[in-house]
């Protein structure tokens, strides 16, 4: 409920089937973003609006997809001061890897060397291509990042 994400730190998994991601996203440089009518979903980068190769188009329902896209968020709560993570991506190959980004130290600290000192104590957005070979969600790697 809207009082839970108030009152205590949240981790929000899934992105299109979770409103909460969605809203709590909303405003974020890198957002997700669907074209029912051209059946695309997309990771969006409010900063270079005319990217759009981080996009899947027709995937559904069979998730014959070479690659996916996830973004891995940490926010601090201005109303609240708690934080907010958020483990999406646009399929659930996706948001398994951003999970296993967040959970697999070895991966993580891959992750450490994109972003600038400080970054600890700050809000960041982390945008990754997931390849997906045979069913299975891969390595994750970094795409882009977002730290302020």
């Amino acid at each position: 409920s809207s009082s839970d994400l108030r009152e205590n730190p949240a981790i929000l998994i899934g992105a299109f089937d979770n409103h909460w991601t969605l809203r709590a996203a909303s405003q974020l440089r890198f957002t997700f973003v669907k074209d029912s009518a051209r059946e695309t979903d997309m990771v969006r980068d409010r900063l270079h609006p005319e990217r759009t190769d981080w996009k899947l188009t027709g995937a559904w329902p069979y998730w014959d997809i070479p690659n996916d896209y996830a973004i891995v968020s940490r926010l601090l709560d201005a109303n609240t001061d708690r934080p907010v993570v958020i483990a999406a991506g646009i399929t659930h190959f996706g948001t398994m890897a951003a999970g296993e980004l967040l959970s697999n130290p070895e991966y993580f600290s891959e992750v450490v060397q994109h972003l600038p000192a400080g970054w600890q104590k700050k809000n960041l957005q982390i945008v990754l291509r997931v390849p997906v070979v045979q069913g299975t969600s891969g390595h994750p790697r970094v795409l882009a990042t977002q730290v302020w």
